[in-house]
């Protein structure tokens, strides 16, 4: 993952669904998708292109989203299990999480 890449990352929003794309140098992208519920934003998908899994395109959408949170004021339910798995990972994170989801 590289720094441009990481500058990459946007954010679309509806009123009911939002997705964090990165887009990569050969045009492709990683996502991360939510659906935004009363209690907080449940996100429930992410996708990396096969050949560039393992390059952390993933988790630089994950971290970002999770700083963007903070900087929103929004909790997070994770219902991907990807994402539930990255949050067991980083404990820093849980501060983001809706109360029943975190850990310790």
């Amino acid at each position: 993952m590289t720094d441009r890449e990481t500058a990459q990352i946007t954010l679309t929003e509806s009123e009911h669904r939002g997705r964090y794309a990165l887009q990569h140098e050969d045009g492709r992208e990683s996502e991360l998708t939510y659906a935004i519920r009363p209690d907080g934003l449940a996100w429930d998908h992410t996708f990396t292109p096969r050949d560039l899994r393992h390059e952390g395109a993933a988790k630089a959408l994950l971290a970002h989203a999770v700083d963007d949170m903070r900087a929103r004021g929004l909790q997070v339910i994770p219902v991907c299990p990807y994402v539930s798995l990255q949050f067991d990972r980083h404990p820093e994170w849980q501060d983001v999480l809706v109360e029943r989801f975190r850990r310790g």
